[in-house]
């Protein structure tokens, strides 16, 4: 083998392991020029939660005063005279009538009025026959004679 072979071989041979047992020098790491910058600003914060919804309002308080009753309760009519289908009114005229027609009448509508929330009409006057003819078609009325007073109590729509 000759010099020059010898070398080539040493070169090709000795290189990549100089490079192995001798590693080169790492590069120095580069000059910070300027400070890093800033982390990002923080999100806004999340809006609250939206309040449940409301709920129902309560039921009408029947507070500070009685119970009004229906003024009108049904009945079934027959072939007889009925000169009064709402007997529940009969307390509250038969209390009233007096033997002033006027009084009488002011009296029994203003306790109808208080004691079941409607309008009535009334009308009294002094008995001068037997027979009062009127025609009803409906049962919101009432005819009650008491010291020779007729009443009349007709029930109104409001």
């Amino acid at each position: 083998m000759t010099s020059t072979t010898s070398i080539l071989y040493f070169i090709v041979l000795a290189v990549p392991t100089t490079a192995f047992l001798f590693p080169p020098a790492p590069a120095p790491p580069p000059m910070p020029c300027c400070a890093p910058p800033p982390p990002p600003p923080c999100p806004p914060p999340c809006p609250p939660p939206c309040p449940p919804p409301c709920p129902p309002p309560p039921p009408p308080c029947p507070c500070g005063g009685r119970k009004k009753r229906e003024a009108i309760i049904p009945v079934v009519k027959t072939h007889d005279d009925m000169p009064c289908p709402q007997e529940h009114w009969l307390p509250i005229i038969d209390k009233y009538i007096t033997s002033d027609s006027k009084t009488s009448a002011k009296a029994i509508q203003t306790e109808m009025f208080e004691e079941f929330g409607h309008k009535f009409f009334v009308s009294c006057d002094k008995r001068h026959s037997k027979e009062l003819p009127f025609l009803a078609n409906g049962d919101g009325y009432c005819m009650r004679e008491q010291k020779e007073v007729r009443c009349i109590v007709v029930a109104l729509n409001n």
